[in-house]
């Protein structure tokens, strides 16, 4: 893909690298820096901001290395050490396939919520209270007699009596993951306005982070869903 700030650039350098003019020599630094905001923007660009993040790298550790990679990769020969964009983005994804992957985390087992682990002791208790009534060995004045004694005991009876309905469902929380991005998305609004979430090379960014534009529309539309948003 051609962006329009290397074709800016190659217009005030030759492909030795000088200045075709004064002005250009003027103008050329800060075509350098709209580069790299450029890159930043892409798909590897962000992606690489966000992987380094997790691993612990700085912002300037980050930095210098693509800057190494550039002078041993575009030392030499037509336009020399001159970030274009897709050069940056080359860097990039090699960058990702190679030295920051990404991190897997290890799987962990969820945690079950206090109304679900309750909800499975009174099944248990249920399947009990079940087998007392069913056993041809107790009587019914013994089963009536542990209901006089626990008041769970009781309340499982009564349950099998109504008919036996299953416990209702708990609602369930908002993921951590939903939770983070609505933190972001209004932090992003209160500071840049609604403006800066419009989507940039098929990416939105919110605060730090950049999602690719159907998962941002899905975690609108879930925090939506729920009242967060």
């Amino acid at each position: 893909m051609q962006h329009e700030i290397d074709l800016q650039l190659e217009m005030r350098l030759y492909p030795d690298g000088r200045f075709v003019n004064s002005i250009a020599e003027a103008e050329v630094p800060q075509l350098i820096a709209n580069a790299y905001d450029e890159f930043w923007r892409t798909p590897a660009g962000s992606t690489l901001e966000i992987r380094a993040e997790q691993a612990g790298i700085s912002d300037e550790q980050l930095c210098n290395r693509i800057e190494r990679l550039l002078a041993e990769r575009f030392g030499s020969g037509k336009y020399p050490r001159i970030p274009f964009v897709w050069r940056l983005e080359q860097i990039g994804r090699d960058l990702l396939a190679v030295e920051i992957p990404a991190v897997v985390p290890p799987q962990q087992t969820p945690q079950k919520s206090q109304a679900e682990t309750e909800q499975e002791k009174f099944r248990a208790l249920v399947a009990q209270v079940e087998a007392d009534m069913s056993d041809a060995t107790k009587t019914a004045a013994e089963v009536l007699r542990n209901c006089e004694q626990s008041f769970e005991y009781r309340r499982a009876y009564n349950f099998i009596k109504s008919g036996g309905l299953n416990p209702r469902t708990p609602k369930e929380e908002p993921s951590e993951e939903l939770k983070s991005f609505v933190r972001n998305w209004k932090h992003s609004v209160e500071a840049l306005g609604v403006g800066s979430l419009r989507p940039v090379g098929g990416m939105v960014r919110v605060g730090r982070l950049s999602y690719p534009v159907s998962d941002y529309q899905r975690l609108v539309d879930e925090a939506s869903a729920v009242g967060l948003l």
